[in-house]
């Protein structure tokens, strides 16, 4: 079963996000959040809950912060590469100024 759990972008919005997926029955096994800073909140109420990461739960956050390295264990994160993701966002859209009937990207 998937649950999704939308939030604000603090790390507390992330904690209070966490507590209501980890009352649910079955608890999930892993959390999948969409940036570091919100990972850190969730991986607080994981360890308020004296569950350990990654043996009874995983977690993974995404753009790698330099902070999360100081967690124990550090956060499982997926690095990226923002300023290449910038430079082909633009040549894409500067191809499809060029040709407006340019086929979409899939």
């Amino acid at each position: 079963m998937s649950r999704v759990e939308h939030c604000g972008v603090t790390l507390e919005d992330g904690y209070r996000a966490a507590q209501r997926l980890l009352d649910h029955s079955p608890r999930p096994t892993a959390i999948l959040v969409i940036n570091d800073l919100l990972a850190i909140g969730v991986v607080r109420a994981i360890n308020e809950r004296g569950l350990r990461i990654p043996d009874e739960i995983s977690v993974a956050g995404f753009d790698d912060i330099a902070m999360t390295r100081y967690l124990s264990p550090p956060l499982t994160t997926v690095r990226v590469h923002a300023d290449e993701v910038g430079r082909t966002a633009m040549r894409l859209c500067f191809e499809r100024m060029r040709d407006p009937e340019r086929p979409r990207c899939r």
